[in-house]
């Protein structure tokens, strides 16, 4: 019975766990890059790619060239940044899934590119998870706890 009680705790406790994680997780900043991109057109796509693990705050770089950045889901093929620039590009953008992901260049002349992620989130999916793991856990030890002093 000691055992059942863990468990239920355990489930109880998850959310906080999880916050801490997240928490922790967050605060690390990564980065993809830097890589030189050639223009893309009808001779072939010049690409950075990139792996997000959770939802993203993320900040694109691009200097040298002109033209327009995209930042592509590569699964869903939605574009997720638009960006025209001369010259550079600094912006962040929100990635907003897990996933992999391209930054495309069309325009003139070569650019260097890298993502640097600055906030990594879970997605709304994982945390309605964990916290109904959590009320359900909850719900489960208060009434195991409660039927056991009858």
């Amino acid at each position: 019975m000691r055992i059942v009680r863990a468990l239920l705790l355990f489930l109880a406790l998850l959310p906080l766990v999880a916050a801490v994680n997240y928490h922790v997780y967050s605060t690390g900043v990564g980065f993809a890059g830097p890589a030189v991109i050639k223009p893309s057109g009808s001779d072939g796509i010049s690409y950075l790619a990139f792996h997000s693990p959770t939802e993203s705050l993320a900040e694109l770089t691009c200097n040298g060239g002109s033209g327009l950045v995209q930042v592509v889901d590569v699964f869903k093929g939605a574009v997720v940044f638009n960006g025209t620039f001369a010259g550079s590009l600094s912006r962040e953008f929100i990635v907003p899934r897990e996933g992999t992901y391209w930054v495309i260049y069309r325009g003139n002349g070569a650019t260097t590119c890298f993502v640097r992620f600055k906030r990594n989130d879970p997605t709304r999916a994982v945390q309605n998870a964990f916290y109904s793991i959590g009320i359900a856990g909850t719900v489960l030890y208060i009434l195991y706890s409660w039927r056991g002093r009858r």
